[in-house]
């Protein structure tokens, strides 16, 4: 991924893409990942025309699987790494992998696949620091330079902690780690400095791999647009190593918490439980972090998408402890000066807003004022006028249109749960007489028709998927959610041929 390609906008040209994320793809061990199977999958994207590939967060991820609940603004999920491209570098044997558990197909069985792949990425990574690995040892002693050391030295300390203390978050840590202290932060370094080069390792071969699959996709044509949170995970380094930056009290309790109000996926509202950010720290140390937070995305995507990119002209506070989000209030955020400084450093602002949700006159001035695109959602549009922006008819060449979003059911879940209003609209809409099995192609195609430069459209729904493939419910119960993957049968010829047919009809062909 060039300079040029990341500063460039993602509507700069009519495309089509996918919406994937990496645990979904087929292949690996209980879980997609870097290897074979994410390489297939950039072919199969090329052989539709499918020019963007979509992705969610990369980051750690805490007890909740969420990929938006990340343990790391900037580290690596090491989940992510190809057990069979450590065999292939010499790094593990192939023996190693014998009896790996009986995973089932279709599903990212994250903890079963954790408790089996950790352990020999570890080993991986002591087998590298030992000086196995051939050219990729040469190619680890200059890890960390571009990246920056500050994310990585911190995120190794956390890491190592965390495993010394049986996974304890850090805020049930002695109180001299708690706090930072001076000296148990230097006791705990060279106590831990093995565990902590370790984690050096397995980062490394998380960039190798990573890259190596960024590298294919732009050799295929395939664009990456990858994803940021607002916030980040209660647990993650972050919160530990900067604590000025966020709103905590004294004995570094969230003082409120992230939420969102009732709205269309929830009547009590979404209570996130990520903490907030104490603001003015941002703006006296000029937003480095979130410069650096954002160029570290674009070292692993074209473009990037700026999650609840609302919370940047207000967020939603909820205090701490209430049991819903219903009791919480909107705060100003200095999103006019973050995005200033941004730019300036990145030279140029390749996002996309997702400008969803409880949206004012605020979140548009911002989102316009560096010209970024914003999301449409044809499911949103069905049913009554106030969801009319979402249709094809008032979408914008500057926009990036989905049929549904990582958030959203399925088409044809979403079909099979509709109201008679709502289905009502949509056939005198499309002008059919729409059944089960032909919504979602129709939609599909309403989407790739759209006036919108980008049309994404999530796997599930060119698959014709009902909610049982449905990635997550936002407010749903802990564990109903990112665990759909495919299972690696579906990604046929014939079938990028019918959909390559749908793109090319609609114009968004590369080249």
């Amino acid at each position: 991924m060039g300079t040029r390609s990341r500063r460039a906008s993602p509507v700069g040209a009519r495309r089509a893409g996918v919406l994937l994320h990496v645990t979904s793809l087929p292949g690996g061990h209980g879980v997609g990942d870097l290897g074979a199977g994410a390489h297939r999958f950039a072919e199969f994207a090329a052989a539709c025309g499918l020019g963007v590939w979509q992705i969610l967060p990369l980051h750690p991820v805490d007890a909740s699987g969420s990929p938006y609940s990340g343990l790391s603004a900037f580290a690596g999920n090491p989940l992510l790494i190809d057990l069979e491209e450590l065999v292939a570098r010499g790094l593990l044997a192939r023996r190693d992998l014998r009896g790996a558990p009986d995973f089932r197909r279709g599903v990212a069985d994250t903890r079963t696949a954790a408790a089996f792949k950790l352990p020999l990425i570890a080993k991986a990574a002591r087998a590298l620091l030992e000086g196995r690995g051939g050219a990729l040892r040469d190619r680890f002693g200059a890890f960390g330079e571009g990246a920056g050391p500050a994310w990585l030295d911190d995120a190794a300390l956390h890491a190592a902690l965390s495993a010394k203390l049986r996974g304890a978050p850090w805020w049930r840590w002695d109180a001299p780690l708690k706090f930072r202290r001076a000296r148990a932060i230097r006791g705990a370094r060279d106590a831990l400095a093995g565990q902590i080069d370790q984690y050096r390792a397995v980062q490394f071969l998380f960039d190798v791999q990573w890259r190596e699959l960024a590298a294919r996709c732009a050799q295929l044509g395939v664009r990456l647009l990858g994803d940021v949170p607002l916030y980040v995970g209660r647990g993650a380094v972050d919160v530990w190593a900067r604590p000025e930056l966020f709103a905590l009290d004294r004995e570094l309790k969230p003082a409120a918490v992230a939420g969102v109000p009732p709205d269309y996926f929830s009547t009590r509202g979404q209570l996130w439980g990520n903490p907030v950010y104490r603001w003015r720290a941002h703006r006296e140390e000029r937003f480095r972090w979130w410069t650096a937070r954002l160029a570290r995305e674009l070292e692993l995507a074209d473009w990037v998408r700026l999650d609840h990119f609302r919370g940047l002209a207000a967020c939603y506070e909820v205090p701490a402890g209430a049991r819903d989000a219903r009791r919480g209030r909107w705060v100003r955020s200095p999103g006019l000066e973050l995005l200033t400084a941004a730019v300036a450093a990145l030279g140029g602002a390749p996002f996309v807003a997702e400008d969803l949700g409880v949206i004012d006159g605020d979140v548009l001035a911002l989102r316009d004022a560096f010209r970024l695109p914003g999301m449409a959602v044809l499911q949103f549009g069905f049913g009554d006028a106030a969801g009319a922006e979402h249709l094809p008819h008032n979408h914008r060449a500057r926009q990036v249109v989905y049929t549904g979003t990582h958030d959203n059911d399925t088409l044809v879940g979403w079909w099979r749960a509709a109201g008679a209003d709502v289905r009502d609209h949509a056939r005198r809409y499309l002008g059919a007489r729409l059944g089960e099995r032909e919504i979602a192609r129709r939609l599909v195609e309403a989407t790739l028709g759209s006036v919108a430069r980008l049309a994404v459209i999530p796997m599930q729904d060119l698959l014709g998927l009902g909610s049982a493939a449905r990635m997550n419910t936002p407010g749903g119960p802990s564990g109903a959610s990112w665990w759909w993957r495919l299972d690696g049968h579906e990604l046929t010829a014939r079938r990028a041929d019918a959909i390559r047919e749908l793109v090319e009809a609609s114009g968004r062909a590369p080249g």
